[in-house]
């Protein structure tokens, strides 16, 4: 049989691109609002407004000595992953490296000098993103003002596959509000619970519903906090109520990127939101989600691997053998799917399976599209939606939701 060939990487290098408009636009727009959020001092802003200029027309450096007692948070194994990526791309021009690598890069940078990882600094383990995240969360239109609506709606649904799947939807489209992208995340809150089926151009909704609720080991890997997340709990509660025997782990990053990706603490402060709002429904679920926690129905994990440079193929054997036990995993957002491709350039017609053939076990994707990679989709849909809509790919309104049976 011929090997199949391997394209390349997505690159900051590709005119026009996204990748290239990332660089270029979102990354020095997002050192703007860590500084203007944070109100940092002359030396944590200097080094922030370094990475800025690097960014223009400098090369990718190590944003520190890992021997240095500033790595004293990050792990062996982790330490080396940092090391022999940067190794691989040191020298090159940010305008001209792995896109992935370059995002993964930017945050890890972000941290180091926001004097993240530095005891005794006034921003020691505090999250740079934090005040745009609790805006979304608690804001009109925010993720606490989404949950009330959503409870509101699934409470007059009496079948329990019309309500898991009206949850499935809402926690799709929840990925819109993506604080990294300020311009697709504005316009996207009060569209959470309308039924855009015309806009899902792949949809496996009730093959994926059918395995979801017959597994009794359930992993999330979250993307970001606020309305999605607020979305991502409303649906393990139910699952977690409808099931007894059915346990949940959600996956979470262990410290920030992307600007709103969720943390292990973002979903304690979601909780203590949750239950304390003043909608019974909304409280009840937040008490019955701690309840769960108690119980270690619903668990809670991170591993340095979320905030990596690395894709899924490379992933680590400790966080493979835990996900091979898991009966699905739901992969959420647009890096997990691109890393789930390697963020590589295939045709859209690739099937996915032939790609995903090397993960431990069945998995799905809930995906709305904020980047330059899809598969599945023939060259006629294809054609048309380039024809219809010439940036469907990263504007955020199509979706999809792929179901991958993978036989262990």
């Amino acid at each position: 049989m011929k090997k199949k060939k391997i394209p390349p990487f997505i690159s900051t290098a590709d005119q026009a691109s996204f990748a290239e408009y990332t660089v270029l636009q979102r990354m020095p727009q997002i050192i703007d609002q860590v500084i203007n959020d944070n109100e940092p001092s002359s030396s944590v802003r200097n080094d922030l407004l370094a990475i800025k200029k690097e960014l223009k027309d400098g090369k990718i450096t190590s944003p520190v000595d890992f021997s240095s007692r500033e790595t004293s948070f990050l792990e062996d194994n982790e330490i080396k992953v940092w090391e022999e990526q940067i190794k691989l791309y040191e020298g090159k021009y940010w305008r001209n490296v792995p896109w992935y690598f370059a995002e993964a890069l930017f945050y890890f940078k972000i941290l180091f000098a926001f004097r993240y990882f530095e005891k005794g600094s006034e921003f020691y383990l505090k999250d740079p993103f934090q005040k745009a995240k609790e805006k979304e969360l608690f804001s009109n239109g925010g993720g606490l003002n989404n949950a009330r609506s959503i409870l509101d709606l699934i409470h007059k649904v009496d079948s329990r596959h019309r309500r898991i799947k009206a949850l499935v939807h809402a926690s799709l489209w929840g990925n819109r509000i993506d604080l990294s992208i300020p311009k697709i995340a504005s316009r996207a809150g009060e569209r959470i619970l309308n039924r855009e089926d015309n806009n899902l151009i792949i949809d496996h909704s009730d093959i994926f519903i059918e395995k979801l609720l017959e597994s009794e080991n359930v992993t999330v890997v979250a993307d970001n906090c606020g309305t999605e997340l607020v979305c991502d709990l409303i649906l393990i509660e139910n699952l977690l109520q409808y099931s007894d025997n059915t346990i949940v782990h959600i996956h979470l990053n262990k410290y920030p990127m992307f600007v709103s990706d969720a943390m292990i603490k973002d979903v304690e402060q979601t909780l203590n939101a949750l239950t304390r709002d003043r909608h019974e429904e909304v409280s009840e679920t937040g008490r019955r989600l701690r309840s769960f926690i108690t119980e270690k129905r619903f668990i809670l994990r991170n591993h340095f691997f979320w905030n990596s440079p690395l894709h899924y193929i490379d992933i680590p054997e400790d966080l493979r053998s835990e996900l091979s036990k898991q009966d699905i995993v739901i992969f959420k957002g647009d890096a997990n799917y691109r890393r789930l491709l390697s963020d590589r350039k295939w045709h859209p017609w690739t099937d996915m399976e032939e790609i995903s053939g090397y993960f431990p076990t069945s998995f799905a994707v809930l995906r709305t599209m904020k980047s330059e990679i899809a598969v599945d989709i023939s060259r006629e849909m294809f054609e048309t939606l380039t024809s219809i809509d010439p940036e469907w790919l990263i504007n955020g309104e199509r979706g999809i939701i792929r179901m991958v049976e993978i036989q262990k």
